[in-house]
């Protein structure tokens, strides 16, 4: 089996922030409702859990490298905002460009970060 790039903590954190999403940002069952249909709203659950899976109790979210290292370093093959925001489950590609956009959100709209979670 393939080996996973997460240490426990960071699994943890990843999959916790899943059930605070299911318990304040979402009303019902997970894959039910409006946030669920067509998928129209993955980039953001998984961007949120791979974004705050990088929390520290000092300093703030840090990037992870694991998740950084997955980003493309040839410009023509990495996601376009577009493919992150219809990004789809059945690749692995997009959790790290999902994270990408909750970083730069976090980091430098905060205003829209703030918004988007509202």
């Amino acid at each position: 089996p393939e080996q996973s790039i997460y240490s426990l903590e960071e699994l943890f954190r990843h999959e916790f922030t899943h059930y605070l999403q299911g318990r304040y940002e979402v009303q019902g069952l997970w894959g039910q409702g409006e946030m669920y249909q067509n998928e129209r709203l993955t980039w953001f659950e998984e961007g949120n859990a791979e974004f705050f899976a990088g929390a520290t109790r000092l300093d703030s979210v840090v990037p992870r490298k694991s998740i950084i290292g997955g980003l493309s370093n040839d410009p023509a093959k990495r996601y376009t905002a577009s493919q992150t925001l219809n990004a789809k489950y059945g690749t692995w590609d997009f959790y790290n460009y999902s994270f990408a956009l909750q970083s730069y959100m976090y980091n430098k709209r905060p205003e829209m970060f703030d918004k988007v979670h509202d």
